[in-house]
């Protein structure tokens, strides 16, 4: 048995050992140290098992140190076993165990742990699902300042056991966003833009998506070339909206794609390229999403309408190029679509107004009547995309309007980003 002296010796010697990398000598030095039952030094041992840093990882050494200082009352071996119980590292998966050893670990005050309860109490993850108990343990852990808990408990404001409560809603998410999570930075942007528990502000939706997007948070970047594409906080932008479109398709949200595919095809902010719309729209078309495959196969039927079949061949060639370059994040793949605009047939107001409507540009209802708020919104259409500005339905305006892609989703007709984390 080694004396007290001994004993902070060779935990120093350890320590030392492992912030200098060499973790041979940090094992060598604590492993009896963790054998005497230094829980410490058993959950270090864990650590550096599990991450490999003695080469390839070996999770059932790690679950057996981390099991040694768990049995001792270690909150933080406790957390880090649960996970291996609900992950299914080095023991069969075992969702339950996971849950009994979060609630030993969340009893002591152990945020993380409370963090990983309310998850499993609101997933039904080894226990009934119990939104209302999610609520409260995500209410502690947030309460400690973990921005993820602070996340998910504004998402229960909106969705979930605590009820329909806005304001409460943009409180956690304004703490979540302040302590820089992407996902909450993006949903406070969406509850600016759409004036929800707060009055609407379109700067301030811009700002809270710009500090989300340049993390690269793939939705809030195509919802920052949205804001982009319609003016809304800042002047209107084509060429910002495509650059915003483009990183958000690179990272694997399919509304970016599809609208990076609309830019595209209509030269709209960037060069016309039709084969490269082609190819991105192929890529959200393939996706998970069922919406976004949707509205994406109805992009593809129009673009095949004028594509030459050497072009629809170079589009397939391409698609198989950018799958490679992509960094999908499944996780943004969440956000709910827009429906399609009709098609417009024939010299008719009522359907040239519900056209600007169904892309934002216009308020009031469709009456069939051209009065100064539709003239005014086809002139703002005519003059974004260069047709002559006259404020009145003629031929050069309706052949545009069928030519054109549909415009961007809007995340004002939008649901919540509500990515579990």
């Amino acid at each position: 048995m080694l004396s007290t002296s001994a004993a902070k010796a060779e935990f120093a010697d350890g320590w030392m050992a492992f912030h200098q990398g060499d973790y041979a000598s940090a094992v060598a030095q604590w492993r009896d140290l963790g054998r005497a039952g230094h829980v410490d030094v058993q959950f270090n041992l864990g650590v550096i098992y599990e991450a490999g840093l003695l080469g390839e990882p070996d999770y059932e050494e790690a679950a057996a140190w981390y099991g040694y200082a768990a049995a001792r009352g270690l909150p933080a071996a406790q957390q880090r076993l649960g996970d291996f119980y609900a992950q299914g590292l080095g023991f069969e998966q075992d969702l339950s165990k996971a849950f009994e050893l979060y609630e030993a670990a969340a009893e002591q005050g152990y945020g993380p742990a409370q963090f990983s309860l309310a998850v499993a109490l609101e997933k039904g993850a080894g226990v009934p699902v119990d939104n209302d108990l999610a609520s409260l343990w995500y209410h502690r852990a947030a309460s400690q300042g973990m921005a993820a808990a602070q996340y998910n408990l504004g998402r229960t404001f909106v969705a979930g056991g605590s009820g329909n409560d806005p304001e409460q809603a943009l409180h956690w998410y304004q703490q979540a966003a302040n302590g820089g999570l992407a996902e909450a930075q993006n949903n406070l942007g969406l509850m600016y833009e759409r004036g929800i528990g707060v009055a609407q502000d379109y700067e301030q939706a811009v700002h809270w998506y710009a500090l989300a997007a340049e993390q690269g948070f793939a939705i809030a970047q195509n919802n920052l070339g949205v804001m982009y594409h319609f003016g809304r906080g800042v002047p209107h932008d084509p060429g910002r909206a495509a650059a915003a479109y483009h990183a958000a398709a690179i990272g694997g949200s399919a509304a970016g794609q599809i609208n990076l595919a609309y830019a595209l095809a209509n030269g709209i902010g960037l060069d016309q390229d039709i084969i490269e719309a082609y190819a991105w729209v192929l890529i959200a078309r393939s996706g998970d999403d069922a919406d976004a495959s949707a509205t994406a196969s109805e992009y593809r039927r129009r673009l095949l309408g004028v594509l030459t079949e050497d072009e629809r061949r170079a589009g397939l060639e391409r698609a198989t190029i950018l799958r490679e370059t992509l960094s999908v994040r499944p996780a943004q793949q969440t956000r709910r679509l827009a429906p399609l605009a009709s098609d417009l047939i024939g010299n008719d107001t009522a359907a040239v107004q519900r056209y600007l409507r169904e892309h934002d540009r216009l308020d009031g209802s469709v009456d069939g009547v051209s009065g100064p708020n539709t003239r005014q919104a086809i002139r703002t259409f005519q003059e974004d995309y260069g047709l002559p500005v006259t404020g009145t339905i003629d031929q050069t305006l309706l052949d545009a309007m069928a030519r054109l892609l549909p415009m961007p989703w809007d995340p004002a007709s939008s649901g919540m980003n509500r990515s579990g984390l």
